[in-house]
This record gives C-alpha cells, sequence and structure tokens, in this order.
C-alpha cells in the first residue's frame, strides 16, 4: 500500500533506524497538487516528505524536530508542546480561489477562522497585480522581465516590498510565477 511504500522510500533517505519513519502511521498523509493548499495551526506535527511548496506562517518558534531529519531533535519540548486534537484532511486542504485573470488566492479562512494572512499566486506572461490596503512581499519564482512600464526589472529570486494602495503592471519575456502573501491584522 502506499505508505508501506512511503516508509521504504523514507527508510532509504533517513538511514539507521530514524524514529521518525513510525510517524507516518499516526500522521494523516496528504498529498497537494498544484493549486491546493494546506492550513497547519499551531503546535501541529507535520513534515513535508516531497517537492516544493510555499509556507507563509505567523510569527512562531514551531520548528521543533523528532525524527525525519539530521538536525538537531528535541523530542521532550515536542510532546510537551503538540496537540492532540484529530483532524480530518478536510478541515486542513483547501483550493485557491481565482481572483483575477493572473491572480489565485489562497485564504485560511475557507477552512478555519484564522484571518491572519492570505497568500497569491501571480501568473502569466503580463497583467495587473491589483492593489490592496495592507503592504505585501512578494517573491519572483519563475521568470523574468519589467514591472511599472518598464522601470522595474525583475528575475527569478527576487524579492518585493509593495507599498499598500499600490497596483502592479508587469511583463515577463517568458512566463512569471510569483506568491505575494499579506497581514490582514491591522
Amino acid at each position: 500500500d502506499e505508505l508501506s511504500r512511503l516508509f521504504e522510500r523514507l527508510n532509504k533517505q533517513y538511514p539507521g533506524g530514524d524514529v521518525g519513519l513510525f510517524s507516518i502511521y499516526f500522521f494523516n498523509y496528504i498529498i497537494l497538487n498544484p493549486g491546493d493548499a494546506i492550513l497547519l495551526k499551531a503546535n501541529i506535527p507535520h513534515a513535508y516528505l516531497h517537492g516544493e511548496c510555499i509556507e507563509c506562517m505567523a510569527c512562531s518558534d514551531n520548528v521543533v524536530r523528532a525524527g525525519l531529519t539530521p538536525k538537531f531533535k528535541d523530542i521532550s519540548t515536542l510532546i510537551d508542546m503538540l496537540d492532540y486534537a484529530p483532524l480530518t484532511i478536510e478541515q486542513t486542504k483547501f483550493r485557491g480561489k481565482k481572483t483575477s485573470e493572473n491572480t489565485t488566492q489562497f485564504d485560511p479562512k475557507q477552512v478555519s477562522n484564522i484571518d491572519d494572512f492570505i497568500v497569491e499566486e501571480i501568473k502569466g506572461k503580463n497583467g495587473i497585480i491589483n492593489a490592496i490596503d495592507q503592504p505585501s512581499l512578494m517573491i519572483i519564482v519563475q521568470g523574468q522581465g519589467t514591472m511599472n512600464e518598464g522601470k522595474i526589472h525583475f528575475n527569478e529570486a527576487n524579492v518585493f516590498l509593495i507599498d499598500k494602495h499600490t497596483s502592479i503592471d508587469f511583463t515577463s519575456d517568458n512566463h512569471l510565477l510569483a506568491y505575494r502573501a499579506y497581514s490582514l491584522i491591522q
């Protein structure tokens, strides 16, 4: 079955009997596809096992490890801090919603009462990034081109602070993939 194959893969990736291998039988094993998102509240154990994702989180010190890592493990702290309430996949996983031709919005309020932040995926050869009422951070994941009528050049891995009430036009030489995050806390 799928968990047995996962166990074998992780055992090869973390040889030597890593205790984290057995955690897969106690977690929800969730596969995210492009356009999917997941909300993990504070003190919920999780692990990214394969692939790439964008992670946006509130200010936190939640990096406490117990397995599946070569880094320092602090099992007793992790046991004390965890939230052990059961959750279903439906309580955490959601899809982005298209808000404009180039923008898909991932809003945690779809599955919770958390309204701390929103993440937007911005794609396309050219278009407009709409103004919002908060400052935001945007990271260019793929593409190169110009913004604001050619005044600003962007490349992969560039990060921009966008002032509130500021819209941005962009033209990409190939295909832009960017993510913008902003806080809703006033």
